[in-house]
């Protein structure tokens, strides 16, 4: 009898140690899927979060690179380009506090004339992308020295590409833009990938800090 009491008092604090682990798991799961569906301000209440990239999501190992040859992968989901060479540019992810960080790159460029950041958005959510759709871009960025920085959204449907290009207004660091897939020959059907491109056309010098960055969707005839 004693034997079946010791047995079943430690099952019974394992089940309760089980529980806590359980429940950590899940607050720790919150706290993420909290941070990382986080709405900018200003978002409308129609549009849908696709997309926060990882870079600025999700701790990265490593969480920097030095000398990044064009075509380097920084995250599964972000891509660096660039025409330098040799490519002085280092790159550091900087984490702001749980599920939140910022993504600096600091440039020494002798030669070349653009560095850009390809934002690939994942499969289950390129499925949602339809013809009436407006694809958004939330975005706050900060410059050292001022250049210009283009959007460029691709669209691959079969053996065709469609893409869109925006510059974005960096006057006040963050601000919004949209594509309108409805101009393009988009076909949602035949769709295998969609990505973004953030292209700046950098300086001599200078330090690019992306503090955040949300693809969106919402119907265009909401408007």
């Amino acid at each position: 009898m004693t034997a079946h009491n010791d047995l079943a008092t430690r099952w019974t604090r394992q089940a309760r140690k089980l529980g806590r682990i359980a429940r950590e798991i899940e607050m720790d799961g919150g706290v993420r899927l909290a941070s990382r569906s986080q709405r900018p301000t200003g978002m409308p209440d129609d549009a849908e979060i696709l997309h926060r990239p990882s870079i600025l999501a999700i701790r990265q190992t490593p969480g920097g690179h030095v000398s990044p040859p064009s075509g380097a992968q920084l995250a599964a989901d972000v891509s660096l380009h660039h025409d330098m060479n040799p490519p002085r540019i280092v790159t550091r992810q900087i984490q702001r506090d749980e599920g939140h960080h910022d993504f600096a790159l600091d440039i020494w460029n002798t030669q070349g004339s653009f560095m850009s950041l390809a934002l690939a958005l994942p499969s289950e959510q390129m499925a949602k992308i339809a013809r009436e759709d407006l694809i958004r871009l939330d975005y706050t960025i900060e410059l050292e020295q001022r250049c210009d920085v283009f959007a460029r959204l691709n669209l691959v449907h079969g053996p065709n590409t469609e893409q869109v290009v925006r510059q974005l207004d960096l006057r006040n660091q963050g601000d919004v833009l949209e594509f309108d897939v409805h101009y393009t020959a988009f076909d949602p059907t035949r769709a295998r990938e969609i990505w973004i491109d953030l292209i700046f056309n950098t300086r001599p010098l200078n330090r690019v800090v992306v503090r955040d960055l949300v693809i969106s969707r919402r119907p265009r005839l909401s408007l």
